[in-house]
């Protein structure tokens, strides 16, 4: 850092200490930060390829009044740093929490959060400069420390229940696409959930992003506690309901609403009394359309009753139309139907589709969207066996793994913890992890005017106006001061003012 300038050019005084740090070793990169500057003092940063080179720099610079900044003095320090470059459109839903960041870390000696090449633009366009975030700590166990709470904003606050993500099919159709977009207009904060890895996040400032979880959780809970209609069918009406019939279904009440268990040959509704009505409706004319069962069950399609047409024969000895079995294919697509059997004898038939056969009778998209979905059918069964790779867009899934182990993912190469599954914290337990997260929410709490809701423990961030707040979960009127709190706000401003002398304006 350089004292408040004494000297007539900033190009020459950049280059003089540029030529004097190429000097001390592999100088990678040295950067100006712009203005404005904080009490008169110009920063910048020197990245060396080695530690060793940049312990040179700092003993050659420390305390130097080199003539061509005027005899100003140099403060140098050596640190320890990690970098990020996100782009324009990815900062600016980051730019709140990083301001937080920085906030809170500004008190501890010698750690800090720098963001550079930052363009004031309102709108960013895609050809903007990336912005660097760059990470600073005299000790690497502050650096992990720090790094962990950036990589947590960068990746997003995961809605977790009894710490695990909440999903719900709900949030991948339109009306529940629809509710979340609703959610960020109300709240301001960005949402982004994610069907493949079954997850929510949620971007922007703590107290929002807190009401908004509340919400969403409540929507599962809600969802979750909806009534379940369990309809049997008759084994022909499986064939019937793994084509059109289905899907119109699904089409009507919502693809989560509706299950079908080809093995127990039982479809699920979820919902209230008039969609259960509507689902056995939908079974009722599946049922009126039954052709003869007389007829040799061997000789007909399983799912149109009728001669099949261009006739697929299974190993099993019953045969299919190409299209039926084609369009029963493409249905376990979207439906999940996972495993694939013959519906031969009443549905009762366990003959395996294979997948040469479905190869055979499906395009190739088909057939690899048939498989992805059987993929994920298979992972999203078995959560406790199979976790995401927490970098954000990365579709591995990784084994559980003894606790003492280092998992590192193929495609990304970042370390997981595979007791915690989040990145491998080196030098801190899972507990140390969970007990920093909360420390540094309570130390950005004291530095803020922030306080639990006395109804529903909320945290809750008061930066303007009077001490009469309105809790925006649970509605609770709150004095401030004191945190008493009043019915419908009744009788509040009388008590501030004769408890506390005004309503604190």
């Amino acid at each position: 850092m350089l004292e408040r300038p004494n000297y007539s050019s900033n190009d020459i005084g950049t280059k003089g200490i540029r030529d004097m740090l190429e000097e001390c070793g592999e100088l990678i990169s040295f950067d100006v930060l712009p203005p404005p500057h904080r009490e008169g003092m110009v920063k910048a940063w020197a990245h060396f390829a080695s530690p060793h080179d940049a312990q040179v720099a700092h003993d050659h610079l420390d305390g130097r009044r080199p003539n061509f900044i005027g005899r100003t003095r140099l403060s140098v320090r050596h640190v320890q740093t990690m970098s990020y470059m996100l782009p324009q459109r990815i900062y600016q839903k980051m730019e709140g929490d990083i301001a937080k960041l920085r906030c809170t870390w500004q008190g501890s000696n010698r750690v800090g959060v720098s963001v550079i090449e930052r363009k004031f633009n309102t709108i960013a366009a895609e050809d903007s400069p990336p912005v660097l975030i760059k990470l600073s700590a005299e000790y690497i166990k502050q650096l992990s420390q720090l790094k962990l709470a950036f990589e947590r904003i960068q990746h997003g606050d995961i809605v977790m229940q009894d710490k695990k993500p909440v999903w719900d099919d709900y949030f991948s159709r339109p009306v529940g696409i629809s509710y979340l977009r609703n959610l960020e207009r109300f709240h301001g904060i960005d949402i982004q959930a994610e069907p493949t890895r079954r997850t929510i996040a949620l971007f922007g400032p703590i107290v929002q992003r807190d009401s908004a979880r509340y919400e969403i959780l409540g929507k599962v809970n809600h969802l979750r506690s909806q009534k379940f209609w369990d309809i049997p069918l008759a084994g022909r009406l499986i064939g019937l309901f793994v084509s059109g019939d289905l899907i119109k279904l699904q089409q009507n009440i919502g693809r989560e609403n509706v299950v079908l268990n080809l093995e127990k040959r039982i479809l699920t509704i979820r919902g209230n009394e008039r969609i259960h009505q509507a689902a056995c409706k939908a079974v009722q004319l599946a049922q009126s359309r039954h052709v003869d069962e007389r007829r040799p069950a061997a000789a007909i399609c399983p799912v149109c009753f009728s001669d099949a047409v261009i006739p697929i024969h299974m190993e099993c000895g019953h045969t299919w139309c190409k299209n039926c079995l084609s369009g029963y294919l493409v249905a376990a697509t979207g439906n999940k139907m996972f495993p694939l059997t013959c519906l031969g004898n009443d549905a009762t038939c366990s003959q395996p589709i294979s997948l040469t056969l479905a190869q055979n009778v499906l395009s190739a998209s088909e057939f690899d969207a048939l498989a992805n979905a059987s993929y994920w059918s298979y992972v999203h069964s078995h959560p406790n066996e199979f976790h995401h790779c927490p970098t954000p867009d990365c579709t591995q899934v990784y084994r559980s793994a003894p606790r003492d182990a280092i998992l590192q993912c193929p495609s990304c190469l970042m370390r997981i913890c595979p007791s915690c599954h989040v990145e491998y914290h080196d030098g801190w337990t899972c507990e140390e992890l969970e007990a920093v997260d909360d420390k540094l929410f309570a130390e950005w709490s004291e530095s803020h005017d922030v306080k639990n809701c006395p109804g529903c423990k909320i945290p809750i961030e008061r930066s303007q106006g009077c001490n009469h707040m309105t809790c925006t979960r649970c509605q609770t009127h709150i004095c401030w001061v004191c945190l008493a709190t009043f019915p419908k706000g009744q009788g509040i401003y009388d008590h501030m003012r004769h408890e506390h002398g005004g309503i604190g304006l």
